[in-house]
């Protein structure tokens, strides 16, 4: 990195075109070193729009639209660990230091940079390894302008390294601590999920439907093993999508759709199981809708496609939005509307909230990155990626 203070003595059009050339991670270290450097800093034009904190690999990401992210800088605390090892000892300078301010304490960091990767790590002490990955993401959005988002990348077996915070806004949770049911209650109890959550949970893990969880806006479950129809009647939220399910029948959807037709959830919009075809019986659509009373489509009613929320990118073969073969069920005592799409291996349940979304916003998105047998692009909704 060019030290601050000779950049800052050259010409400005200089000053610009070796900013131009230079790593994120760099314009971040020249960004923190005064106020005139970071409002530097602020005219190299980007396209990054948040950041996400991989607590797997230890490293903040930044991240544009539609985007898994791009490694910025990574942290590690100077506690032994057998996977920090090998970055430990191949570093042969340790003179170089960092200094970051959060949460009224100062931590001092030491600087190495990845071999492979070619990102600098900043080494803490392990009393403030919980807390340097929230110091960065802070700075990095104010020097960058990002939006100010926590989204969290984190595996349940090291919940003693989550972030220090008691609120995200989106989060990916690999739940793999099956030994204690308490702990995995607490947790979810514990942590204010302001948007978005996408956990994988493993077979063994349990957890109840009255749970903080299941209030979340928006809530994606992959692989939901022990996600019963408890929980699917009892989900408070805008948006569920259960990702490779195997443990729903008929019945338990038709369940679900009496609870929502007496129930008293105004905030839900959009319910979709996406089923595992290998595993699950076969969704029966006959008898699903011999149990209520429905209406076809009529456009002075609706329009025909619906606006899915912000919630998880998920692609499929045909564009899943457009209602307009589909059959409705109207709740008498609120009037909405709800469109039923039911297949062997798939239930889609949408909920108006507004009949006549807009027609210019709301057009079908095409992934042009992964293409079909056929060759042409998949449909994609959503706009949460991780």
């Amino acid at each position: 990195v060019a030290h601050p203070d000779m950049l800052m003595r050259l010409p400005y059009l200089v000053q610009l075109n070796i900013l131009k050339q230079m790593e994120f991670y760099e314009l971040f270290f020249i960004g923190m070193c005064s106020e005139k450097a970071k409002l530097l800093v602020r005219l190299i034009q980007h396209s990054f729009v948040k950041t996400v904190i991989n607590v797997l690999e230890y490293c903040i990401k930044v991240q544009k639209p539609r985007d898994t992210g791009k490694d910025v800088v990574m942290w590690a605390s100077v506690h032994y660990r057998p996977e920090n090892e090998f970055l430990y000892k191949s570093n042969q300078n340790w003179d170089r230091e960092v200094t970051f301010c959060n949460e009224g304490k100062r931590i001092r960091c030491k600087l190495s940079y990845h071999p492979i990767k070619r990102i600098p790590i900043l080494w803490c002490k392990d009393k403030y390894k919980k807390l340097l990955p929230m110091a960065l993401h802070h700075s990095i959005c104010e020097i960058f302008q990002l939006s100010g988002d926590i989204q969290v990348i984190f595996r349940m077996d090291r919940y003693s390294e989550f972030p220090e915070t008691k609120e995200v806004d989106n989060m990916f949770g690999m739940l793999n601590n099956d030994d204690d049911d308490e702990s995995n209650e607490q947790f979810f109890e514990n942590l204010r999920i302001r948007n978005y959550a996408k956990i994988t949970p493993t077979e063994s893990f349990v957890l109840r439907p009255e749970n903080a969880l299941f209030s979340t806006t928006h809530l994606a479950i992959c692989n939901p093993y022990k996600i019963t129809r408890d929980h699917l009647c009892n989900f408070r939220g805008t948006s569920l999508t259960l990702h490779v399910a195997n443990g729903f029948s008929t019945e338990d959807l038709i369940a679900f759709v009496e609870n929502w037709i007496k129930g008293s959830n105004i905030i839900l919009k959009s319910v979709m199981i996406l089923c595992d075809t290998h595993f699950s019986q076969k969704l029966e659509r006959k008898r699903f809708f011999e149990a209520f009373k429905t209406k076809a489509w009529d456009p002075e009613r609706r329009a025909g496609r619906f606006e899915y929320p912000s919630t998880m990118s998920i692609l499929f073969d045909t564009d899943i939005l457009d209602c307009s073969q589909h059959l409705d069920i109207e709740r008498e005592h609120d009037s909405l509307l709800a469109t039923v799409i039911i297949q062997e291996s798939l239930f889609c349940f949408f909920v108006w909230h507004d009949r006549f979304p807009n027609v210019s916003s709301n057009q079908p998105k095409l992934d042009y990155s992964r293409k079909k047998a056929d060759g042409n692009p998949y449909f994609l909704i959503g706009d949460i990626f991780f």
